[in-house]
């Protein structure tokens, strides 16, 4: 299985692209069994900012006050899926 996964937590990348074990102890266990699964999977991982990822920032901000299923994007996320796949993004900093 292939698997590209992009975080705007580059926490989170760094430790997937390391698979380091220096990992907070409450979630030592979660993290032995997620590395378990990358072992069995070719998967790549890479930071991306938040501005060029809008549909996962906009998927962050609903509610979980229940269980969905999707079949297709559902009305809310289109727009931001849509800005994703057509817009560039850039980031400056001074």
């Amino acid at each position: 299985m292939n698997i590209w996964l992009e975080s705007d937590s580059s926490y989170v990348v760094n430790f997937l692209k390391t698979r380091s074990l220096l990992v907070p102890w409450r979630l030592l266990g979660q993290w032995h069994k997620t590395r378990r699964m990358m072992d069995s999977m070719q998967i790549v991982v890479s930071h991306i900012f938040r501005e060029g990822n809008a549909s996962a920032d906009r998927l962050t901000r609903e509610p979980i006050d229940r269980f969905d299923w999707w079949c297709q994007a559902p009305e809310f996320f289109v727009p931001y899926l849509n800005r994703d796949s057509n817009d560039e993004f850039f980031r400056f900093s001074l």
